[in-house]
């Protein structure tokens, strides 16, 4: 009779459990129905003159102004980035590869590694996306939505030559 009860508890528990987790995939829905227009969205891949000064790609987002909209951030190419009102119709994300490390001192005697820096680890972006998908992700009053765009444009790379020093 004591495992009778026992297995009926573990059976509710687990049924009043079950909602607790199929809510957490549900709230990742991208809307199919967008409050924000965004025309000519585009990205550009950059890379300075010099290997120590970096390479990225920026992201510009025209969006016809709405009060009731804040733009926060886009995924994009694995990555999450930030996005900046440049001026009152465009937003920007600027994104810079994390720089190359020096190689890693492994010695028994733990002062030689004491150079060491701690490996950078990113953000595990929530959606799958392939080619140049990109996720805006937007605040609507106090509810964040997000909105997919299918093929987000590239234009040409812009290579930043190094100055002379003078």
């Amino acid at each position: 009779m004591i495992n009778f009860k026992n297995i009926v508890g573990k059976i509710a528990i687990s049924l009043a459990a079950l909602p607790l987790f199929t809510q957490c995939a549900s709230s990742q829905n991208v809307d199919e129905v967008v409050s924000i227009t965004i025309e000519n969205a585009y990205f550009q891949k950059w890379a300075a003159g010099r290997e120590e000064a970096g390479s990225g790609f920026t992201i510009y987002l025209p969006i016809k102004k709405n009060e009731d909209i804040v733009v926060n951030y886009v995924y994009f190419k694995g990555k999450k980035v930030k996005l900046k009102p440049n001026n009152e119709a465009i937003y920007v994300g600027r994104y810079t590869y994390p720089a190359k490390r020096k190689s890693l001192v492994m010695s028994a005697d733990s002062k030689e590694e004491f150079g060491n820096s701690a490996p950078i680890v990113e953000e595990k972006i929530p959606f799958k996306l392939t080619g140049n998908e990109c996720i805006v992700v937007f605040t609507k009053g106090n509810k964040e939505d997000y909105f997919k765009i299918d093929n987000l444009a590239e234009k040409p790379m812009i290579a930043m030559p190094m100055r002379n020093k003078q």
